[in-house]
């Protein structure tokens, strides 16, 4: 009867420690997120977006890269058809 309340002690006591483990371990990564929203956002602010708009932002400069690769392309497929006559024997 004693070795069970002893076991059953010890459990409970392992539990106990697991979970400040546990506890620490989700402390330590709560820190470490908060240092890199930190971090972020002054990035965010270096670049002069405010971090709450930075969806938009990204929807801004994903709009203006896929203009900028559609007029690439043209001026890349204007110079292929200048330069294809000059390719083909004569």
């Amino acid at each position: 009867m004693a070795d069970d309340r002893r076991e059953q002690l010890d459990a409970l006591l392992n539990r106990r420690d697991t979970l400040r483990e546990n506890v620490s371990n989700v402390k330590g990564r709560l820190t470490a997120a908060r240092d890199s929203l930190t971090e972020i956002e002054g990035e965010c602010k270096k670049r002069k977006v405010a971090p709450d708009q930075l969806d938009g932002a990204i929807a801004q400069l994903e709009e203006r890269f896929d203009q900028e690769v559609g007029t690439l392309t043209q001026r890349i497929e204007t110079a292929e058809s200048s330069v294809q006559p000059f390719l083909e024997e004569v």
